[in-house]
């Protein structure tokens, strides 16, 4: 038995050094076991830390170097892909001014709701109602309500990318000749049309919330509708200007007035302010106002965002293949 224990000892000695020290200190403790052992791990210790030491900040500065280096290129990256889209947001506003019709078409119903919010000032709430009343209408709803429905009236009318593609002509190609992705081109399409109908409507809906101190549920609520209304009517209008393309006009009038794509824009515009008027009218007898109204403006956001993914996701093919 105890050869037996001594062979273990020798065997475990052999495969683990350190192992027989410690077993040596335990049956017959000696000063040089000790030492040994110390020196056994320390000398270790020391060589790791020596060598880790030269290395270890070489790969640390390696590495925020690359980290740097990483966000300065995502950063140009951001910095030519923003002024990508606002040089081109810039073409499509000079291209807007530039055309008498266009603007007279497209501008008519924004410069008509600051007309109407400043004269709902003057005149007081009995402005909706003379008018709703010229109609045969007879509505109980208050102020912010009808208000709302103006703003989708007013937003739905406006289509401004309907044409916006159609009007570039034979210039199209001098734009996709630039190194700019088609999802830029697009989206400046967009942005133009908040920077042309926002304020208009920013405007009015100011005016209407210092004059009427509109609760803050409805001031949300037609805020948001101010944004994604813009959003729904050019997504909308892009779709279909990229289906019915009207690229060898002869005239602005012709592509604005007679082209099929800015018809269809304007009819999908209407039916879906009808609908949505009707859609709220009816489901009244079920559910409460604020919840349809709160519905609606979540449909719409529905709608829009699915509409923007379209265009990102198969509309930029279609404007690639364009070839005047």
């Amino acid at each position: 038995m105890c050869c037996l224990q001594v062979g273990i000892n020798d065997l475990l000695t052999s495969i683990y050094f350190p192992l027989g020290l410690y077993i040596n200190l335990i049956i017959d403790f000696k000063i040089l076991d000790l030492l040994k052992i110390i020196l056994v791990n320390i000398i270790p210790f020391i060589l790791f830390i020596l060598i880790g030491s030269k290395f270890y900040f070489k790969i640390i500065s390696n590495s925020k170097e690359n980290s740097i280096k990483k966000k300065i290129n995502s950063k140009k990256k951001l910095i030519i892909k923003r002024t990508q889209i606002i040089s081109l947001t810039k073409k499509e506003l000079k291209k807007y001014l530039s055309s008498p019709v266009y603007i007279f078409n497209t501008a008519f119903g924004l410069l008509l709701s600051v007309i109407v919010s400043i004269y709902l000032c003057i005149k007081g709430p009995s402005i909706f109602d003379s008018i709703l009343s010229s109609y045969g209408v007879s509505t109980g709803l208050s102020l912010p309500i009808l208000f709302y429905f103006y703003i989708l009236f007013v937003g739905s009318m406006t289509s401004i990318t309907s044409s916006s593609i159609s009007l570039e002509g034979k210039t199209i190609n001098i734009t996709k000749s630039l190194p700019i992705k088609e999802e830029t081109i697009l989206k400046s399409k967009i942005l133009t049309c908040y920077v042309i109908e926002l304020p208009f409507i920013i405007f009015s809906n100011i005016v209407f919330f210092i004059k009427f101190k509109t609760s803050i549920f409805y001031l949300v609520l037609i805020l948001l509708l101010s944004f994604l209304i813009i959003l729904l009517t050019s997504c909308i209008g892009l779709i279909a200007n990229l289906k019915y393309l009207k690229m060898n006009a002869t005239n602005d009038t012709e592509v604005v007035k007679q082209s099929m794509s800015s018809m269809i824009s304007v009819f999908i515009g209407i039916g879906f302010f009808i609908g949505s008027a009707l859609a709220v009218a009816y489901l009244n007898k079920y559910l409460k106002l604020r919840i349809l109204l709160v519905l609606h403006i979540s449909l719409i956001t529905i709608i829009s965002i699915i509409l923007y993914f379209i265009i990102m996701k198969f509309c930029t093919k279609e404007y690639r293949k364009i070839n005047v």
